[in-house]
């Protein structure tokens, strides 16, 4: 008893089609059109993505071309449940020169998670670009992280013929020899020492 103008019209879930879809009403559309503007359009982009995705392992599972669990047909996300993540693939994405920030479009400047010496110095050599940002909310606080291409040169190896034995322990993490007759050894990294470390710190915050 619904008019076919009524029903829900089916759409293809690809990428390109959610965005075509997308950019066809978000002007005319009362729900989009009075704020759309307002944010930047990788967050559209970001959740149009997600929607493709699980659209599309959805399927695949039904006809039996994925591994693992069955997937059901993607659902909504509540704001205050989900976690709150945009990806930016285009615009300004740069890594500061201080180390420990980077700025993107429509956002400015933000804080990174870990330090960005490494990874700046490798740009500004020309042997890493950055590809993507993904930005998070965590714990009331924002950070970012990014998706890079980096140039390594090939080790090669220096004694391809050479054959060599490991022997695992606690005290020294391990002994190798080789058929050469050359016995080298590899330090406990102690991560137990430096945990305990980190732990006596935290005590002393909390009891402060």
């Amino acid at each position: 008893g619904i008019p076919q103008e009524q029903l829900t019209q089916w759409r293809p879930w690809s990428l390109p089609a959610l965005r075509k879809a997308f950019n066809a009403v978000k002007h005319t559309d009362p729900r989009f059109a009075a704020w759309w503007q307002d944010n930047s359009k990788e967050a559209y982009n970001t959740g149009l993505a997600n929607a493709a995705a699980a659209f599309d392992n959805y399927a695949r599972s039904r006809q039996g071309q994925r591994r693992g669990r069955a997937m059901g047909l993607p659902r909504f996300k509540s704001k205050r449940k989900a976690r709150l993540s945009c990806r930016f693939t285009t615009g300004t994405i740069r890594a500061d020169a201080d180390g420990r920030h980077v700025t993107l479009p429509r956002l400015g400047t933000l804080r990174t998670h870990e330090p960005t010496v490494k990874l700046l110095a490798r740009i500004q050599a020309g042997t890493a670009r950055i590809l993507s940002a993904t930005v998070r909310h965590e714990r009331g606080r924002w950070f970012v992280s990014l998706q890079t291409e980096v140039k390594r040169d090939l080790v090669r190896v220096a004694r391809p013929g050479v054959a060599i034995g490991i022997d695992l322990g606690v005290k020294t993490l391990a002994v190798m020899a080789d058929s050469a007759g050359e016995i080298r050894e590899v330090a406990n990294p102690r991560h137990l020492d430096t945990a305990l470390k980190q732990l006596r710190h935290a005590s002393r915050v909390v009891s402060r």
